[in-house]
């Protein structure tokens, strides 16, 4: 190891803190912290104090962007996974609602019977107007307004000749 190094990694061994990234505060400082008498070496090891130094620096800041940047990496990442998991979520609760849709019951309480199409009733509210249809078709039988009532019992008025009694 040449001497320039070797005073200038004890020197900095002992006052690190002291030292920065600019020549001639280095410079200064070693004037107070050894007594140098070649004007040439002084300035040699201060500028590899210097050198160092910078070198040291330069490295803490990339690790550090190095540290922020995959934090970033990482936030965003979290972030995208969270928006998959809400997405999924989102896709999860529609894909419910279309086969609650699609169910059997159709969502109103009637089963539909897949072989022939028939729609059965399963509540009692449609129970009440299958009675009020088969009482409007009894009552409609004793009008004469079906087929089998006119052909039995003639409308009034009429005397079979089929010419009304009109005159």
């Amino acid at each position: 190891m040449d001497r320039v190094r070797r005073l200038s990694l004890e020197v900095l061994e002992k006052h690190r803190p002291e030292f920065g990234e600019d020549f001639a505060h280095n410079k200064k400082t070693l004037d107070g912290i050894s007594v140098v008498r070649s004007k040439g070496l002084k300035n040699e090891i201060a500028g590899y104090i210097t050198k160092m130094v910078k070198n040291e620096m330069r490295a803490a800041r990339i690790k550090a962007d190095q540290e922020r940047k995959r934090a970033e990496e990482e936030e965003a990442q979290r972030a995208a996974e969270e928006e998959a998991a809400a997405v999924a979520a989102a896709k999860a609760a529609a894909a419910k609602d279309e086969q609650n849709d699609d169910a059997p019951d159709g969502g109103d309480g009637r089963a539909t019977d897949n072989n022939d199409g028939i729609t059965n009733s399963l509540s009692g509210d449609d129970k009440g107007l299958d009675a009020a249809a088969t009482a409007a078709g009894t009552a409609a039988e004793g009008t004469g307004s079906t087929p089998d009532a006119a052909s039995t019992t003639p409308p009034a008025g009429d005397n079979g000749d089929g010419a009304g009694s009109g005159a």
